[in-house]
């Protein structure tokens, strides 16, 4: 049974990751059951996004420092009060549990104070609990079916960050800045959340490893990452136009990170 999530989903990306996106797009369309996907861009790719996807231009392509600006302009200009978003950097390799998101989904509309849910591992790379994690400090909130819900406490780092969540746009916004680079938007505004008593930022976590988003770091600074877990389950056409672009066009792009 389908179940249609009761919240848009964004993705963002820019124009040197049009590769990365492809592959993205292609494990989505597998593992989201069909639901749609709006990718906030640049340049519109040449490639198919399949049926779900719609591409919004945010105008032509901007520098790192200012990669919040088109997103602050876009999300001002939608009404939903709750969305999911994250950057186009992730693999998915399993199927997304829609049904636990509608219900988070649901959770987040009747309390204002929740401003994020992660959704994702977010000690996959450590792979360590929740509890015990060295970037999280977190109390436990409660059992739901399919995963627990942790909250991050005041003095927590990374309580701001570009992993897939579902977020109370209110609190987006407080935090993507004008002039923010992805970095400084995690970074400072982690720092700056740390003091707000008014929203609360929720976890998930699956012991079985089955989180609401089943996804691996897919790209990062130039290097595709995880492969083992995705690179065979997008189709022979894209392995053979992923290989040819490692070989032809990857080096030429160069990465900036404060």
């Amino acid at each position: 049974m389908i179940h249609k999530l009761k919240a848009p989903v964004y993705a963002s990306t820019n124009d040197k990751h049009l590769m990365c996106l492809k592959v993205f797009v292609e494990l989505y369309n597998i593992f989201w059951e069909g639901q749609d996907l709006n990718i906030l861009g640049y340049t519109k790719p040449s490639y198919s996004l399949g049926d779900h996807a719609t591409f919004h231009s945010m105008g032509p392509q901007q520098p790192p420092e200012k990669w919040s600006n088109g997103l602050i302009e876009f999300f001002n200009s939608i009404d939903d009060d709750v969305l999911l978003y994250g950057a186009e950097d992730m693999a998915f390799y399993d199927h997304t549990n829609c049904f636990l998101i509608n219900n988070l989904i649901q959770m987040m509309k009747e309390d204002s104070s929740i401003g994020r849910i992660n959704l994702v591992d977010c000690c996959e790379d450590d792979k360590c609990h929740i509890e015990n994690s060295p970037y999280y400090k977190v109390k436990f909130v409660k059992d739901m079916k399919d995963c627990s819900l942790y909250e991050l406490v005041q003095r927590s780092k990374y309580k701001i960050t570009g992993q897939l969540s579902l977020w109370n746009k209110s609190y987006l916004l407080r935090y993507l800045c004008e002039d923010q680079s992805p970095w400084e938007f995690e970074q400072d505004g982690s720092g700056k959340a740390k003091k707000d008593g008014e929203y609360r930022v929720l976890m998930t976590w699956c012991d079985d490893g089955h989180f609401p988003v089943s996804k691996k770091e897919l790209f990062q600074a130039g290097n595709w990452e995880n492969q083992s877990y995705w690179h065979h389950l997008v189709s022979p056409s894209l392995q053979a136009e992923i290989k040819k672009w490692n070989d032809n066009e990857k080096h030429l792009i160069k990465y900036f990170r404060p």
